[in-house]
């Protein structure tokens, strides 16, 4: 009788045929064994499918590969999602891989939690290759909290990296109708925020390496060429039930107001009066953020490369 294992390991790739070896590596040292991973090719011609089709033949732990048409990394999340076995969900990038420890680091907090029932997740650090930490560690070493307090209360940035009940996650896939726009994560984490609290650890379970050519380099004109994509998640944030902080939802009000004109939508679907008045007198300013992001994505030599942190 075949028994589902805890975790479902992710990870989404498009051409990356050459670094997916390193996550495979990672994988076969971990020292918790039970767990899966899916693969889902994002539309690859480069060998990507052969190569995983030779490591489910010698793999200690399964492996599911699934190929659709080029549709974003948001579509292929959702792929993993409908077809994950496992408990709780991890997401790992083509161009990142997990410490030895990481499934049994993760297993351990998760087990920790006495009321797993208002817990989406546990979460916890990236670091560089050199040993640097990504981003911001959290202020405890251990604390209640969620993606929308971290970041818009304690001001918490850099990718981070941890497990998600895969229940939740169905109840939270990204939206399809977006098409190919790119789609940032922390929409869904968003949403999971107004309703599920997380479980923060200061512990390093995955190394980052940014590409050059990944979305994370890419990110400052991410919202200018992903317009709708980006309207929607500002809109949610002021819209939400989750308080922040004024000088964070200041932030927010400008940010749709670029993208609102960028989408042609309207600012005034912000329910809370307060955020309303500042999105609509920070359009004079959107207007001006749009023009600066027409110019840098036309210029004809540009450094694309502003951040570490992650896509925004």
């Amino acid at each position: 009788m075949c028994t589902s294992p805890l975790f479902t390991v992710c990870t989404p790739t498009y051409n990356r045929g050459e670094l997916l070896p390193r996550v495979y590596a990672s994988l076969r040292m971990q020292t918790f064994t039970n767990f899966e991973w899916l693969v889902v090719d994002d539309g690859s011609v480069d060998g990507t499918g052969d190569l995983v089709s030779r490591w489910r033949v010698e793999s200690p732990f399964p492996i599911r590969y699934y190929w659709q048409e080029n549709s974003g990394k948001h579509m292929a999340h959702n792929v993993c999602v409908r077809n994950a076995r496992g408990e709780l969900f991890v997401m790992i990038d083509s161009d990142d891989w997990l410490v030895a420890t990481a499934l049994e680091r993760l297993r351990w907090e998760w087990d920790q939690i006495p009321d797993k029932q208002r817990y989406s997740g546990v979460c916890c650090l990236f670091q560089y290759e050199d040993g640097e930490t990504v981003g911001d560690c959290f202020p405890r070493n251990q604390m209640e909290s969620d993606a929308v307090d971290l970041r818009y209360n304690l001001g918490i940035h850099g990718d981070k990296i941890g497990c998600t009940r895969t229940d939740i996650l169905r109840m939270f896939p990204f939206p399809d109708y977006l098409g190919r726009q790119l789609v940032p994560e922390s929409l869904v984490w968003n949403r999971i925020s107004q309703e599920y609290h997380l479980r923060c650890v200061n512990a390093v379970i995955g190394v980052k390496e940014y590409q050059t050519d990944g979305l994370t380099d890419l990110s400052g004109l991410n919202s200018f060429r992903n317009p709708l994509a980006y309207y929607l998640y500002n809109l949610e944030i002021l819209n939400g039930k989750l308080p922040i902080r004024l000088t964070s939802a200041a932030r927010i009000a400008v940010s749709l107001a670029k993208c609102s004109i960028l989408a042609r939508k309207s600012p005034t679907c912000v329910r809370h009066l307060l955020y309303l008045t500042m999105t609509v007198a920070a359009m004079p300013v959107g207007g001006i953020l749009v023009l600066r992001d027409w110019w840098r994505a036309t210029r004809p030599s540009r450094d694309l490369s502003r951040s570490r942190l992650g896509v925004r």
